[in-house]
């Protein structure tokens, strides 16, 4: 388990870059990584699962990376085909 609070802070592109490249590979091992951050754009890029939480409360739970292309005429993971 990683619980990590804004690791990209006063980090240099080359030390956001290091941070990011250890978190996936943290998370393709197995590990469950909690990442607090206000860079939701990055945060979005490394994980497919993006919580966002505002006054203590869950206000988004999304599966949706942040930064893919908006897909709203695909069906979403679990959607049964009609065809």
């Amino acid at each position: 388990l990683w619980l990590l609070d804004e690791p990209h802070a006063a980090l240099d592109r080359a030390g956001r870059e290091l941070v990011d490249s250890l978190i996936r590979q943290a998370a393709g091992a197995g590990a469950t990584v909690l990442l607090a951050s206000h860079e939701l754009d990055r945060v979005g890029l490394l994980n497919p699962r993006v919580v966002t939480i505002a006054g203590g409360r869950v206000v988004d739970d999304s599966l949706e990376p942040v930064g893919a292309p908006d897909e709203q005429d695909s069906p979403g993971p679990g959607a049964e085909d009609d065809s």
